[in-house]
């Protein structure tokens, strides 16, 4: 984060350009569910990535895609994680990922986990709403 806040500032993009408006969107859960990482370590450690961002500049909202599936399964401690980070002021629930299950359209056959190209769009979608309904300027 840090490299592409000092690139986009040496080309004279910053959180304060005019018509700039900076976003993150955060998609990791999926392996924290298969190791039995907990709720509370995935907060942390999500926490300390955010308060990275902020240190070197970024200022912009964060949207946290609700992304635990692996393999025919959720994990409910990764998934409440993604939801108990979310403030409603600069960190925002993006889009649901674990909703796209079930059907090779929106899983590849092969792991059952990663998006077929049909299902990143329909992610995308589902980000972009969740960005759209965060208000203005999205």
């Amino acid at each position: 984060m840090g490299v592409a806040m000092r690139r986009l500032a040496a080309r004279g993009i910053t959180p304060a350009t005019t018509g700039v408006t900076f976003a993150l969107a955060w998609d990791l859960g999926p392996t924290d569910g298969v190791n039995g990482t907990s709720q509370a370590a995935w907060t942390a450690s999500f926490n300390t990535f955010y308060a990275n961002c902020v240190a070197v500049g970024f200022s912009g909202r964060t949207f946290v895609n609700l992304s635990t599936y692996y393999v025919g399964t959720t994990y409910p401690a990764i998934r409440a994680a993604q939801v108990a980070v979310c403030n409603g002021t600069t960190i925002f629930q993006g889009g649901d990922g674990d909703t796209l299950i079930g059907t090779s359209v929106n899983r590849q056959v092969v792991d059952g986990e990663h998006f077929t190209d049909g299902g990143a769009a329909s992610f995308a979608t589902l980000i972009y709403n969740a960005m759209h309904a965060s208000g203005a300027p999205y």
